[in-house]
């Protein structure tokens, strides 16, 4: 079976407006957030919702991976973007397409496998008199909320009427951001912040990239840190059965990983990704003054392709009066 991880998407439309109530796509239900979770979203492609009066004969549950969209301009998945893929049209002809949309794709695991228990018993009410076991579809870290939250419902001894998880590209021993990655973004980061009075560029551009290493649910993730050595929180996320140590009993689950998918070889924590250099320029050098020249390379992938992305001087010019 093939995965893919790169999908197409258009960019979320400024002014939003309301889904057309003739549109094939409709809202299920709203899961309103609480202390335990943040709530989440339901929307539904129904295989025939004349027939079966909006009930379910075969779901198709597909979880959405962790919210990128701050980073890229607004562009998003939904499940509009889903049905585009190669063969869901096909699919939505057997099953009834259902997409979960956390309120808060960065939140804790915990929290949003809380949220998705909800859904999955909120579908379970609403099943058609004739119904097949569910199928669940994990995108990323979506394949790790579907596994905490299928097995909440098995530690409660409820009856899930889950047939299959399937996860994809799921990332059960954590995320690797090289520490050089990490310490850079953060770096520019607080640098655009001192000098945000004369220009706030750097420190617009680089915040959402922050707040997503921030985030409680790459605070789990992170196999390594730079700004907070602190590993209890990934330890935790090892040992507490939310990576992959643990299986639901009562249904099938298969992982699917393509692992590189864009053959690249992986980055370790010492690659390079940005390569400073300077020379010492002496008294009557280049610009007349004492000085050094610097220049920052960047790399597109680690220790490939370097770029330069700056160059300057820094001099101490004396006058003879």
């Amino acid at each position: 079976m093939e995965s893919h991880s790169i999908i197409a998407v258009k960019p979320e439309d400024t002014n939003p407006k309301k889904r057309p109530e003739d549109s094939d796509i409709k809202t299920f239900c709203t899961i309103n957030a609480d202390e335990n979770q943040s709530g989440a979203t339901i929307f539904v492609k129904y295989m025939n919702a004349e027939l079966t009066d909006s009930t379910f004969i075969r779901p198709l549950i597909i979880v959405e991976d962790m919210d990128l969209s701050s980073l890229s301009n607004g562009l998003s998945i939904d499940l509009d973007t889903i049905l585009l893929m190669d063969g869901m049209n096909e699919l939505s002809q057997i099953f009834d397409i259902i997409y979960v949309d956390f309120n808060d794709g960065l939140d804790d695991i915990s929290r949003n496998g809380a949220c998705l228990r909800k859904v999955l018993l909120e579908i379970n009410k609403h099943r058609f008199k004739y119904s097949d076991e569910s199928y669940i579809v994990g995108l990323g870290t979506g394949g790790l909320i579907a596994k905490l939250a299928v097995y909440l419902l098995e530690s409660g001894n409820i009856d899930h009427k889950i047939k299959k998880i399937i996860t994809i590209n799921s990332p059960f021993r954590g995320i690797n951001i090289p520490p050089s990655l990490q310490s850079f973004i953060k770096q520019v980061y607080y640098l655009g912040k001192s000098i945000s009075f004369w220009y706030d560029g750097l420190k617009k551009t680089f915040a959402p990239y922050v707040a997503l290493i921030d985030s409680k649910l790459m605070q789990q993730l992170l196999i390594y840190k730079t700004w907070n050595n602190s590993m209890q929180e990934y330890n935790l996320f090892l040992s507490n059965n939310l990576g992959l140590r643990y299986s639901p009993k009562n249904c099938e689950t298969v992982l699917i990983s393509n692992g590189n998918y864009r053959n690249y070889t992986l980055s370790s924590p010492n690659r390079q990704f940005i390569h400073i250099e300077s020379t010492i320029c002496p008294a009557g050098g280049k610009a007349f003054g004492i000085g050094t020249d610097i220049g920052v390379r960047g790399y597109t992938m680690p220790n490939r392709k370097m770029e330069e992305v700056y160059y300057g001087a820094m001099r101490v010019f004396l006058r003879f009066l």
